[in-house]
């Protein structure tokens, strides 16, 4: 994975501020990891390493013990061009232009991260404090937008995570449809629940919705919803614990509210709630959700 040091990020940053903004960035990219990977930290030039600082010499002064291991254990690729392979080099004339202000023209640091599809790591200064930058691609006269992922504290990190982990639940349940609702709830959960709720989800796939344990529950009958809402095939899947319940002592649960009519699984809504609470709401708005989805 290569991350593309944006030394314009430093331009107006003050020597004794480029330690913590250097730990933020470092924090940022490690809760964008989920699992060890050959990592490159690339460089434009050699005098583009933090201030003009050597990449070894400033290993030495960093103090943070995460941040000094991580930079230690990196790649570092200075300068940047002698590690473009040779045919690679003419994508760098292409007409590429950011959508935002900037004093420079020598925009290589990002069309390399855009040809390679890696990330921009930029201090957490307000002007570079975004999850992503938007550019101008002028192809045969023809212009688009595209958009340049960034990374510069461990907000933007957790956010990047979150859109691989609803990526992968899309292509890994592709015949499944999900409600917009269900998508947004899982894109809040912390990483621990996003994975315990995808386990769930690629059991019940497994398995054809078997129940094994109690996970299943047919949502009818004592609510007499089938004369109230019109629905008798609605069922909940229970998850996982939620991680706040820890917090409010309340032993919440993550659950997704789903039907599968026609051989096709409709996820149609998610919600943390104890055992010991009403459904009539959740009911209600699964039902809206699902009649929104199959218009």
């Amino acid at each position: 994975m290569n991350f593309y040091f944006n030394h314009f990020s430093e331009n107006n940053v003050a020597v004794n501020q480029l330690f913590a903004l250097t730990e933020q960035l470092v924090n940022g990219i490690l809760s964008y990891l989920t699992s060890p990977q050959r990592i490159s930290l690339v460089f434009e030039s050699e005098n583009s390493i933090f201030r003009n600082y050597l990449f070894n010499n400033y290993i030495t002064l960093v103090s943070d013990v995460d941040t000094k291991e991580f930079l230690l254990l990196i790649e570092e690729q200075s300068p940047m061009l002698n590690h473009i392979v040779e045919e690679d080099l003419s994508k760098f004339s292409i007409n590429f232009f950011p959508s935002f202000n900037i004093d420079s023209l020598i925009l290589d640091i990002f069309i390399a991260c855009y040809i390679y599809n890696g990330i921009l790591a930029s201090l957490s200064v307000p002007e570079w404090n975004s999850e992503y930058f938007n550019f101008t691609l002028n192809e045969a006269n023809e212009y688009k937008i595209i958009q340049i992922r960034n990374i510069s504290n461990e907000i933007h990190g957790r956010f990047h995570l979150s859109i691989i982990k609803i990526e992968q639940i899309k292509r890994d349940f592709i015949d499944w449809t999900f409600s917009d609702q269900v998508i947004s709830f899982y894109k809040d959960l912390t990483l621990q629940e996003k994975d315990q709720v995808y386990d769930r989800m690629k059991h019940c796939k497994e398995h054809n919705f078997t129940d094994q344990g109690n996970i299943i529950r047919h949502i009818i009958d004592s609510r007499n919803i089938e004369d109230r809402y019109k629905i008798n095939d609605l069922y909940e899947l229970k998850c996982c614990t939620a991680e706040s319940s820890f917090n409010t002592g309340e032993q919440g649960w993550i659950r997704i509210f789903y039907v599968r009519r026609n051989k096709k699984t409709y996820m149609i809504f998610g919600v943390i709630k104890p055992d010991n609470f009403g459904y009539d709401d959740y009911i209600k708005k699964s039902v809206d959700n699902l009649n929104i989805m199959l218009k």
